[in-house]
This record gives C-alpha cells, structure tokens and sequence, in this order.
C-alpha cells in the first residue's frame, strides 16, 4: 500500500458525519429506543425529518427564529427536558437534554449569527416535544429584521 493511500484511508476514518455535534455512533448510543411515529400532522415549519434512514431513532430539524421565539423555545426545552451534557460544536455549544422517565432525548445547539435571528439544528426522539414546538407557533423573523437596513415598507 502506498503512502498516500495510508493517508487517504486514514482522512476517511478521521472525518465522521456529524448531525447537531454527534456522530452517527453517538446518536445511535443515546437514542436507543424505537422511534415513536408522529400521530397528527406536523406543520410546515419548522420541518422535521426522520433519521431513521441512518439507523438512528430520531427526527432531525433545522430552523431559524427570532430572538423572542429563541427564548420560548429555551423555555420549553427547560420544561420538559433535564439538561444532561454539553459539548463544543464549530465553535458552539451543544446540549443534550433527557427526560429518563420517557426514554426521551433531545440534543441541539443554537447559533446567533445568520440573519439577526437564532438558528437551532436539534435531534430528538420525543415527539411529544415535536408536537409542543409546533404548538408554540415560532416563525421565520421578517425580512426587516434579518436583513439590516431593509425597509419595511418595500
């Protein structure tokens, strides 16, 4: 085997997926349970997408918010959830949340840095918080906000 291919093989075990800061392995470790199947119709926004395709049993969604609404999220998080670890992401923090009385597991991190708003990426298995953050009604901030100096009357 050439050196090169020594380094290419070894680049490739180096560079694992990441989902919200965890690796496939990661993930599969903390969420163990089968996933639960979303009995109503979720909304539009924000999205949610199964992980199942990955051999993880999750939902993953990725979304941007308003300031406010990053505080009620945060607010729900803390309510339903017990804050278990964290760890750095890109500079970032990640947490993980359970709840052990449910099996139930949520790990996401939020950046402010795009758009004057809060972006927050999360895995969970609990759908149950899926249905609460859907309830909750956060939305896309207007475009006055995310891009400065737009005017609103445009």
């Amino acid at each position: 085997m050439s050196i090169f291919n020594r380094i290419k093989t070894f680049v490739r075990h180096g560079e694992e997926e990441q989902i919200a800061g965890y690796s496939i392995p990661e993930l599969k470790s903390v969420l163990t349970v089968p996933l639960s199947r979303v009995t109503q119709p979720l909304t539009d926004y924000p999205q949610v997408v199964s992980l199942e395709n990955i051999g993880v049993s999750a939902y993953y969604s990725a979304f941007l918010i308003g300031n406010e609404d990053a505080h009620k999220f945060s607010v729900r998080v803390e309510s339903n959830f017990r804050f278990e670890t964290e760890k750095p992401f890109d500079d970032l923090p990640v947490k993980r949340h359970s709840d052990i009385r449910k099996n139930e597991h949520l790990i996401y991190f939020k950046s402010d840095g795009e758009f004057n708003s809060t972006t927050i990426r999360m895995v969970t298995n609990s759908v149950d918080f899926l249905n609460i953050i859907q309830v909750e009604k956060l939305a896309v901030p207007p475009p006055w906000i995310a891009f400065e100096g737009y005017n609103p009357l445009w």
